[in-house]
């Protein structure tokens, strides 16, 4: 009886067991990790975790296999969970979940304040800090060197620089110089001119 069981093939055994939709996808990944399997690049080790699988065509690492294939269908553009309602495709399996509560109306997620529902945990998080007052964390690397501000991206910080030197540039045409020294009475057209020259009187 025992020597029965060694015999079965383990994965037979399970392939019975599943859904024929979950082993349809799972030969499908297996296809995309052999076509995708120049594209990996387990060679570089990490400091704080080992094993480390790297996406050779942006770089970013993985813990686990499958998160590397999941990850290759945004390069490859493949869609393979499609909603049966309209057609539409996902790379992953929970945003074609979230995806079906537009045609389902489904609101799992309640607010114990106020009773109002939504689709998605992370709207109700949001929503949750209007009666909290709570801010959530945002770093903000890029500060305008002009003023306080700061930005999450690059691109938020260089158009708020357009809101400083649309005036300033303006200046350079009128000549007209509003920022005036008040140890010696010289004037110049940017404030940061007159902050500069003001370290000279230290």
């Amino acid at each position: 009886m025992m020597e029965n069981k060694e015999q079965l093939d383990p994965v037979l055994i399970k392939e019975e067991q599943e859904e024929p939709e979950s082993i349809q996808i799972k030969e499908q990944e297996e296809l995309d990790t052999e076509n995708h399997q120049d594209n990996v690049d387990k060679s570089e080790p990490n400091a704080f975790k080992t094993n480390l699988i790297s996406c050779k065509v942006c770089g970013r690492s993985f813990g686990r296999y499958r998160y590397l294939v999941s990850h290759m269908r945004i390069h490859t553009n493949k869609k393979p969970f499609l909603c049966l309602t309209c057609g539409k495709g996902f790379i992953r399996q929970p945003d074609l979940k979230v995806h079906m509560t537009h045609h389902t109306g489904e609101k799992p997620f309640q607010c114990l304040t106020c009773g109002k529902a939504f689709p998605r945990q992370p709207d109700l998080t949001v929503h949750i800090r209007t009666h909290t007052g709570e801010k959530p964390f945002q770093y903000k690397p890029y500060n305008c060197e002009l003023c306080d501000k700061s930005f999450r991206q690059r691109s938020d910080l260089t158009r708020h620089l357009k809101t400083h030197n649309m005036p300033r540039h303006m200046k350079t045409h009128t000549g007209e110089k509003a920022y005036l020294c008040e140890v010696c009475d010289k004037s110049f057209i940017q404030k940061s001119d007159l902050v500069r020259h003001m370290r000279t009187h230290r």
